[in-house]
């Protein structure tokens, strides 16, 4: 979920990049391209006798517009951003792609075995409206995604039904410091096999950068249980990001459980790079 935060505040730092000739461009198609790649490992017993091992390896591509004001604040964005995952699932769970596994209903039982394949194709669109700088207004992001159901539900990889889920995010920077807080609701399809239930969200946390390439934060995120059989999850993302230039940036990341149905723990790394689509350079912000 802040993940996601934490990587759009790494963007921002990016976005005075020199363009790419783009052969006069339509004014409103002007903005940046972002492919990432990564890689997620997470274990814990998620409130279950055995433990699982997940590993997460996500393909995203995402388009930020430049010129896409629906106020009167000119440095407002728009970006749609498409995942499509790889796992791998070692034990009796399910990935939902929230803040803990579906709880199959009485009576049902899953593999415990290894498998893998592609999982659920996740589709966003967020709108961000930044103040003017000299503004005490907070950044605000509103998000809107949606969960499409293409893991193989044979290989209980997906629960098989889509999902969706609306999120805002407010940060604001601080000289070097930038906190920033989340919110938001999943709704859920119901499953046949799954006790599953629509479930809230939110995250705490705060980015202090160091140089103009690197930062480091640090976030609470909690899960209200989104099914019956487990309870809420609460965990702490401590992360890096590292800008190698102007296009390349990693960022590296641990899990830290702090409730018996999440994560125990997990170790992450995410690799970004930015290709700018734009007639002329962005002028200062």
């Amino acid at each position: 979920m802040t993940r996601k935060v934490a990587l759009q505040l790494a963007i921002l730092c990016a976005l005075a990049a020199s363009a790419v000739p783009s052969h006069a461009l339509p004014g409103w198609l002007e903005g940046e391209l972002s492919l990432a790649t990564g890689i997620d490992y997470r274990e814990g017993d998620y409130g279950e006798p055995t433990d699982s091992e997940i590993l997460y390896l996500p393909f995203t591509a995402s388009y930020l517009f430049d010129h896409f004001a629906l106020t009167a604040t000119p440095n407002d964005r728009l970006e749609v951003e498409v995942t499509l995952p790889w796992l791998r699932v070692d034990g009796p769970v399910v990935p939902d792609g929230s803040g803990g596994p579906a709880d199959p209903e009485t009576g049902d039982r899953l593999p415990s075995d290894a498998r893998n394949g592609l999982g659920d194709v996740q589709v966003s669109a967020s709108y961000l409206v930044f103040p003017p700088v000299e503004s005490r207004l907070p950044a605000v992001e509103l998000s809107g995604r949606v969960k499409l159901p293409t893991g193989s539900e044979k290989k209980a990889l997906s629960t098989g039904e889509p999902a969706y889920t609306v999120q805002v995010d407010v940060f604001k920077s601080f000289g070097e410091w930038t906190p920033f807080a989340s919110g938001g609701y999943r709704i859920v399809e119901k499953a046949p096999g799954y006790d599953l239930r629509d479930a809230g969200f939110a995250s705490l946390g705060v980015v202090r950068r160091f140089t103009s390439r690197l930062s480091a934060g640090i976030f609470y995120d909690w899960w209200q249980s989104g099914s019956a059989g487990y309870g809420d999850a609460h965990e702490l993302f401590p992360y890096a990001s590292f800008q190698f230039n102007e296009r390349w940036s990693v960022s590296p990341y641990a899990v830290i459980g702090l409730s018996p149905d999440a994560t125990r723990w997990g170790l992450g790394m995410a690799l970004r790079v930015w290709i700018p689509v734009r007639n002329a350079p962005l002028p200062p912000r």
